[in-house]
């Protein structure tokens, strides 16, 4: 647990910084006197910085030298901006030392569960499917062309994995070893490099910042605040607790799409909230951020685009076309082109948006049968996909609908339900004038992005992993928006309060009660310095070095001796042999291809 602390604070310190820069910029090109909140600076860090790594690694890996150019980039801005920089945290101490004792005890024990859960848990299959490997890939070579000719899956381009190279193992590894040079080789600091093992913890320390933005919105409740927003903010950081505890320690990319999704929304209903009269202010611009990255986290949030469009059609500034061609180039231009370095598409595995032809090609059929296992698995998981995708509307659906585990399916009811009750409502509000006209035209745009979102869930790969980013907020903001009055009355807003606290902290307790009856090496006392990581992965699941090498094509690639899952193997590991991959050039560093070099 020390290990994953001390790289929480290494990420925050960056993350913050690099947040405020980025928002001091956007303050001053669009005149905005307003400061954000500390937690939201960091959040809004992981934009300049993931964007930064996503260009690095186009010429070299993401390790310890892009560290060290980002922490003497953070330092050379940490001197001009000390004043402005000094400020923020002061506001921050101010708002955390008058926030009530049991907000901040509920936030500290549920923090505490999220260190420890990091420190051992990974019950992810896809992490060691590809995620894992993926993230390797990255801390080891620049992006490599025609990566998903070796295995399909790498293909699948996240900026998380940029993310988890950027603030994971090998940047402490690093770290670490500086420090036993300095110590000369000391006994203890001997044993502490003994313990250290690969792992990738920045899923906690989002699900933690989340976790302490949902729940101070208790503390902004009881100092008066109302509306919507903190509703959803309390909302967003049980569910990103409860919901995401297997995912604590892994590097999966549906963790941060779901938060950033999450984010997006929240940051619009505080912009309809505030200014009824279509004015920018920074909610506005954290929906442009926050959308766009949660995008390229993972293809899925694509329709929570619709936001960010709106407010730029609906309140155009010249300062949007700037912001939008900054994050465009800077940032969306650079993970489109990873699609075509890994497999030769715009988009994968959209294999019909064939605009290409590099030497390093995925085969069509290939990279078709990729997205047809998605889409079945998504709908009727095991069965093979020709046989599902043969299967008619009416015969798969009550086959997937009858695998749902129960919860989701009493959130799609409940969703479907309050989505009624809530058009009815704006209808009547509409009719009524109960709304300025931008109030209902925002109101509208946010629930056709949220079903846009449910839409494309259902129709590209129904599986509940996948949809939690629209189909909470769905819920969220239509039951609130039916319910109305939380804004002007308070006993509602105790209710939500007293449910969410009780929730929390009942599962809060009963985790770390179970911590010190753990026993062996998922015990506190084994896991106090170092996280487990990728060295026993599942339970029954990959052992460290497991791998059988093989030579193919004048090349070594490594293979699971048992399962289909390579986790944090050496590369190249691939889960099976495919003897028509060749190296492009002389090094894994060249790329791979499908045909043996002219």
């Amino acid at each position: 647990m020390v290990y994953i602390l001390i790289l929480w604070g290494y990420a925050f310190g960056l993350l913050f910084l690099y947040g405020h820069f980025t928002w001091q910029g956007v303050k001053a090109g669009f005149q905005i006197d307003t400061d954000l909140p500390v937690v939201l600076k960091t959040l809004l860090g992981f934009v300049p910085l993931t964007a930064g790594a996503l260009v690095w690694n186009y010429f070299y890996r993401v390790g310890s030298l892009v560290n060290a150019v980002m922490v003497l980039g953070a330092l050379m801005g940490a001197i001009l901006m000390r004043h402005s920089i000094g400020q923020a945290v002061k506001i921050g101490w101010a708002t955390l030392k008058s926030t009530p004792w049991w907000i901040t005890g509920l936030i500290a024990m549920m923090l505490f569960v999220v260190v420890y859960r990091a420190a051992y848990f990974m019950y992810t299959p896809d992490t060691g499917l590809y995620h894992a490997q993926a993230v390797r890939w990255a801390e080891e070579y620049a992006v490599v062309p025609g990566l998903g000719n070796l295995h399909g899956r790498l293909a699948t381009n996240s900026s998380w994995f940029i993310t988890a190279a950027l603030l994971g193992y090998s940047t402490l590894s690093v770290g670490l070893q500086m420090f036993f040079r300095v110590t000369g080789g000391a006994p203890f600091a001997v044993e502490l490099q003994a313990l250290l093992f690969p792992f990738h913890p920045v899923n906690s320390l989002l699900i933690g910042l989340m976790i302490f933005h949902g729940f101070s919105a208790m503390g902004d409740w009881v100092k008066g605040a109302r509306g919507y927003g903190v509703f959803l903010r309390i909302v967003a950081a049980v569910a990103a607790f409860y919901l995401y505890l297997d995912d604590f320690a892994a590097p999966n990319p549906d963790v941060p799409a779901a938060l950033f999704l999450w984010l997006t929304i929240l940051s619009f209903t505080y912009w309809i909230e505030r200014k009824h009269a279509g004015d920018l202010d920074e909610n506005a611009l954290l929906v442009m951020f926050f959308g766009v990255f949660a995008v390229t986290v993972k293809l899925s949030a694509l329709p929570v685009l619709i936001l960010p469009l709106y407010l730029v059609v609906h309140r155009w500034r010249k300062g949007w076309l700037w912001l939008s061609a900054g994050l465009l180039v800077l940032f969306f231009l650079p993970w489109l082109g990873r699609y075509y370095v890994l497999s030769g598409y715009l988009v994968f595995p959209l294999e019909k948006i064939d605009l290409f032809n590099p030497d390093w090609k995925m085969g069509m059929d290939a990279v078709q049968d990729i997205r047809e296992w998605i889409l079945s698995w998504g709908r009727i998981p095991v069965l093979d996909k020709d046989d599902v995708l043969a299967m008619p509307l009416t015969t798969w659906v009550p086959i997937w609908w009858g695998n749902l585990r129960i919860y989701v399916r009493v959130l799609l009811y409940l969703s479907l339900g309050a989505s009624a009750f809530a058009a009815v409502r704006l209808f009547l509000d509409a009719r009524a004038n109960r709304l300025a006209v931008v109030g209902r035209a925002s109101w509208g745009a946010l629930m056709v992005a949220l079903w846009c979102g449910m839409a494309y869930w259902f129709f590209s790969a129904p599986d509940p992993r996948f949809v939690m980013g629209f189909l909470l907020p769905l819920l969220g903001v239509m039951l609130l928006y039916v319910a109305g009055a939380v804004r002007e009355t308070g006993w509602f807003g105790w209710v939500v309060i007293a449910l969410a606290a009780g929730v929390a902290g009942l599962w809060g307790l009963k985790t770390t009660s179970s911590v010190w009856q753990r026993r062996g090496e998922h015990s506190a006392e084994q896991r106090f310095i170092a996280p487990i990581g990728y060295v026993s992965g599942r339970v029954e699941g990959f052992v460290r070095d497991d791998v059988v090498a093989h030579e193919i094509n004048g090349y070594t690639v490594f293979l699971p001796r048992e399962g289909e899952d390579c986790w944090y193997a050496p590369l190249p590991c691939v889960v099976n042999l495919k003897e028509a991959v060749y190296l492009r050039g002389d090094t894994l560093q060249e790329g791979f291809r499908l045909n043996p070099k002219p």
